[in-house]
């Protein structure tokens, strides 16, 4: 049994025009970049590719498909430079990219690649929120 669709003119404009904004708007969700600098040398990173962040004395190592990289800078700074929604504060020291979520336990999340990251009492309530 084959199936027939068939569409109002006046509908297929409107579902075009929603489906064309919704598939912009995740490209540039998936092509947002981050610029890396260190030793003088500025890379782009995108966003999509990067698992967490972890703050270590005054210096951030961002875990990523590509590998880790260090750069001197905060947590906070990161965040404010990316301004993305898809990043999330878990503790202290760890900022993750919710696409890589596995699973998220009382104290810890495990991502995908089977890191598991604690998670700090006082980012527990924004983390149930944000899921």
């Amino acid at each position: 049994m084959q199936t027939h669709l068939y569409f109002i003119n006046n509908e297929l404009e409107k579902q075009f025009i929603h489906y064309h904004d919704f598939i912009q708007k995740q490209i540039q969700k998936n092509f947002q970049y981050y610029l890396y600098q260190r030793n003088g040398i500025t890379s782009k990173i995108r966003l999509s590719q990067i698992y967490y962040i972890e703050s270590l004395r005054h210096q951030i190592i961002i875990h990523s498909i590509n590998g880790e990289m260090i750069e001197r800078k905060t947590l906070s700074q990161f965040n404010k430079e990316i301004q993305s929604l898809d990043f999330i504060q878990i503790h202290k020291s760890y900022i993750i990219n919710k696409r890589f979520i596995q699973e998220i336990k009382n104290q810890e999340v495990i991502l995908k690649e089977q890191t598991h990251l604690p998670i700090g009492r006082s980012y527990k309530e924004s983390l149930k929120e944000q899921n």
